[in-house]
């Protein structure tokens, strides 16, 4: 009933663009609100008095990008422009290494590939930016390639015409206009700056655009220098994939998914730039999902092989499936959480290891008993014996892992608060079938067919299929039974383990002492720096344009705009919007104890303004302090008698209630020069005509970047200075408060920045909460203290090997040092809570007792859980594939 309840939800597509926001810390309390201030109704806030405002033209400027205005009618000009950035990009390079894509071959193979991959496709046809010919008719604008450009630099029109000697000429004059291109001096539409430039250097932009937008932004120095190897080149193709988003999906889907196939023997492409990275994630999410169900196949044939029975496997397996749909449901009904994330498919794997690793256990537990009480009439007390043990054993390892799981939750970070109580709780639901569903499968099997019969479950099976279930049956058996496997868990390993317990602690040791150095020494746990939220391997090639060619460009600093400075007095950071929903941005509070219309209020508004622009931060692009500009509009002189008394005032500050009377004037003028809208800055006016609110805005000095280092300095620096002015602010100006947005700056930084502090607050909540519960259930100090250090040294012995491999702590690595220590915690409570229930008394004997009777359904559970990992590495969407590397080192 509850799966079928479920059904919509399970069939809903999650959301994949969302949730790896913050909630109720500093800079998201702040994004909400400027949001909020942004969006509110004009009764509300308004730039201009009830009933003058103009125009409301300005969209929000944070959350709708331009991709929301679609293109209906493909635009005709009589000259294409050169590339701008927004088009569809090809990266190319070399077939060959150590080759130099500077010559006529290389070049043209390059426009080439691009007609075939790009031109060609019937989409570009239909979508193409088009130019009016001489004659009057339309044909689609050329690409721009280097090949293109040096059959122009040459007076050639087509790149297929092109010889090495136009490629040497091209080489000479870029070789000459390297300096001046360096020095800034050449700019883009050919604004030059100095007369000494040489002619061949303006003609056309085509060297600015060569430098700027084709070829990596160290070779103007190379070649000036006389280096000058050209490793990559890129291509730039007229067509919107903004506004055509669908026809650069066919053209992608056709001729260039493909990426191994797209090599000529001279060139090949390594990566592109599509604008499509977020739609293709989205379509991957699903595609890829093939890869986990490949992971429970997988988990399912361990399961098989291990028990010798299907019918045990197949009520495993909808064991974990039912714990999934238990989870659904406590997720939306109980707990109200109203946002399904992506990353919460990550809890069908967790279940799976963990779930194989519970009927491993419970299963081998069985036998155990079943020998102790031979005989069918007795069965009733090998089902008791075995839940006394099991129901032990599996009771601590799902509080403890729920428990882990839990704790994240705690974080500020929406999609790991989501997949925290996901996780958990198909965890607690996993266990409440292991301890009902499995045991009544088991006890069915064993009345009906013997546990140890490899043709169990098969008599209602067609005859082909029965006997070929059985020969596979009569495998396992086989193999579960062989001389080897029996001697080596039975005899071998608990010897090997007892004897040599002194080098198995040194050496173990060791490993943790390595964990710690690798995670805290060298190469030492990072905050991610990338500059482009990766959402896909590396290797392919929309996350390669981002993550290795993208900042090797000139074209997107150039494109770049500065951090903007945001003043707000007059509205409250948010701290009301639900901290599950992304969508939720709370309501808008407005700062009732606002007002600056005193002589006092106004020269500390003017002197703030003042010590800004002293400030290394400060940028002096664009720039609106309000009482600076109301200052010079009072200044004007009086033209009739109704601009009176709000003209040619020269005394400042002004009289309180002349401040009041000539603002709204003054938005009413200022609105009649600019269109005001949303977003422009400046008095804010009620449904009464009050001011009950001021923005201020004004350029920084610091360039668009994600990377923590600068973003970090930046912003410490604003809120330092902003709270240093605001501690001596009158009081009616001492609620406010800076913000900086613009696309996910501050946002990418905010997350950076609680990361360590959030992760290492988990990992220790978890431990501590391992180790309490621990004692409880076994009351013996020792086995929790031996086994809280073991789970101390899998953890940071994991985190270290993850760091060794090039890791670097952002949100889901986060989840997943998390999750190490419940993994971690999951094996050796088996271990700590059956050497608690041993029937032997000696040391030496219960020690034995634990390896012979768990260790062959611990390797299981940790192969199982290593082989679904392995089926995962395939994955193209880097959640997936992170879990799949992190199952594989945590299980090793």
């Amino acid at each position: 009933m509850l799966a079928a309840t479920q059904a919509i939800v399970l069939c809903a597509t999650p959301s994949t663009g969302r949730g790896f926001e913050l909630r109720n810390i500093e800079i998201s309390d702040r994004y909400l609100s400027f949001i909020n201030f942004i969006n509110a109704d004009t009764d509300v806030l308004s730039p201009v008095p009830r009933g003058n405002l103009l125009s409301r033209r300005e969209a929000l400027i944070v959350i709708d990008g331009p991709g929301d205005a679609k293109r209906t009618k493909r635009q005709e000009q009589p000259q294409c422009p050169p590339p701008d950035g927004l088009q569809p990009a090809i990266v190319f390079v070399p077939s060959e290494e150590e080759t130099s894509l500077l010559d006529a071959d290389h070049l043209i193979s390059i426009c080439a590939q691009e007609e075939r991959l790009i031109r060609a496709h019937p989409s570009f046809l239909d979508r193409c930016s088009m130019m009016t010919n001489q004659n009057g008719s339309s044909t689609c604008c050329p690409s721009w390639s280097l090949g293109y450009v040096v059959a122009l630099l040459n007076n050639k029109s087509l790149c297929s015409n092109i010889t090495q000697e136009d490629v040497y000429a091209a080489n000479d004059i870029l070789r000459n206009c390297a300096p001046f291109y360096t020095s800034g001096a050449l700019a883009n539409n050919n604004a030059i700056r100095t007369t000494e430039i040489p002619p061949q250097c303006a003609q056309g932009n085509l060297v600015f655009t060569i430098f700027n937008f084709l070829v990596p932004n160290s070779l103007h120095e190379d070649i000036g220098n006389g280096r000058g190897s050209l490793t990559f080149t890129l291509s730039f193709s007229p067509i919107d994939c903004i506004g055509s988003s669908e026809s650069c999906l066919f053209i992608y889907d056709d001729n260039l998914r493909d990426i191994d196939a797209l090599n000529d023997g001279t060139t090949k492409v390594v990566a592109m730039d599509f604008k499509l990275k977020i739609p293709l994630f989205d379509e991957l999410l699903i595609s890829d999902f093939r890869f986990i169900a490949l992971g429970v196949v997988v988990a399912g044939l361990i399961i098989w092989i291990y028990t010798g029975s299907l019918l045990i496997t197949t009520g495993s397996l909808l064991n974990m499936g039912f714990s999934i749909t238990l989870a659904f449901f406590f997720y939306h009904m109980v707990f109200r959480i109203p946002y399904f994330l992506f990353p919460n498919f990550s809890a069908m794997i967790l279940v799976i290891g963990i779930g194989a690793d519970d009927t491993f256990v419970y299963v081998d537990l069985w036998k155990s008993s079943k020998h102790k009480f031979n005989g069918e009439m007795r069965r009733i007390d090998a089902l008791y014996e075995t839940t006394r043990h099991a129901m032990l054993t599996l009771f601590v390892t799902t509080v403890t892992t729920s428990t882990a799981l839990y704790t994240t939750a705690s974080t500020k970070i929406i999609a790991a608060k989501c997949f925290a109580i996901f996780g958990g709780t198909a965890l607690a639901g996993n266990f409440i079938y292991t301890v009902t569903w499995l045991p009544a499968i088991i006890v069915l099997h064993d009345r009906y067919f013997d546990l140890d019969n490899s043709g169990a479950g098969m008599q209602g099976s067609s005859p082909p299929l029965k006997t070929f279930l059985m020969s596979l049956g009569k495998m396992f058996n086989k193999v579960r039974h062989s001389t080897l496997l029996s001697g080596l868990f039975e005899n071998v390993l608990p010897t090997i383990i007892y004897y040599l317990r002194y080098v198995w602690i040194a050496l173990f040791l060791l490993f943790g002492i390595s964990g710690a150095i690798f995670t805290f020494v060298y190469p030492r746990l990072e905050l991610a720096e990338a500059g482009e939220l990766q959402l896909l391997k590396e290797t392919h090639p929309f996350e390669s344009f981002d993550q290795v060619y993208r900042n090797n460009l000139d074209y997107i600093r150039s494109t770049s705009q500065p951090f903007p400075l945001i003043f707000i007095w007059g509205a409250l950071p948010s701290r009301n919007p639900n901290l599950w929903d992304p969508n939720d941005f709370g309501l808008l509070e407005l700062d009732t104890g606002f007002q600056f219309s005193d002589a006092i209020s106004q020269q500390w508004l003017h002197d703030f303004c003042i010590d800004l622009k002293q400030q290394w931060f400060y940028g002096n692009k664009t720039s609106f302090c309000f009482i600076d500009s109301f200052k010079e509009w009072m200044r004007r002189p009086c033209y009739t008698a109704a601009d009176s008394p709000c003209c040619g005032q020269t005394a400042f500050p002004f009289a309180e209630q002349m401040l009041i009377q000539c603002s709204g004037a003054y938005a009413l003028s200022y609105c009649q020069r600019e269109p005001c809208g949303a977003s422009t800055p400046g008095l804010r006016f009620n449904q009464n005509g009050s001011i009950n609110a001021l923005y201020l805005y004004f350029d920084s000095s610091v360039p668009y970047g994600t990377q923590f280092a600068p973003t970090d300095e930046f912003w410490t620096a604003l809120s330092s200075w902003t709270e240093g002015r605001l501690v001596d602010a009158p009081v009616g100006l001492s609620g406010g408060w800076c913000f900086s947005v613009l696309d996910i700056q501050l946002g990418h930084y905010d997350i950076q920045s609680g990361i360590p502090q959030s992760t290492l607050f988990t990992i220790c909540i978890a431990l501590a909460s391992a180790c309490v519960i621990l004692l409880l259930t076994t009351r013996d100090l020792y086995i929790t203290i031996f086994a809280t250090v073991t789970i101390s040294f899998t953890v940071i012995s994991t985190i270290g090997s993850l760091v060794w491999l090039g890791w670097e702590l952002n949100v889901f690595e986060a989840i997943a040092f998390t999750l190490a220590v419940g993994l971690s915690v999951d094996f050796t409570i088996h271990f700590g809570v059956a050497y608690g229930l041993a029937p032997d008394e000696d040391r030496k004997a219960r020690a034995i007792f634990v390896v012979k009777t768990l260790g062959s359904a611990i390797t299981a559970a940790a192969l199982s859980t290593f082989a679904a990992g392995a089926a995962m590495v395939f994955a193209q969407v880097i959640t997936y594939f992170q879990i799949a590397v992190f199952l594989m080192v945590v299980m090793r």
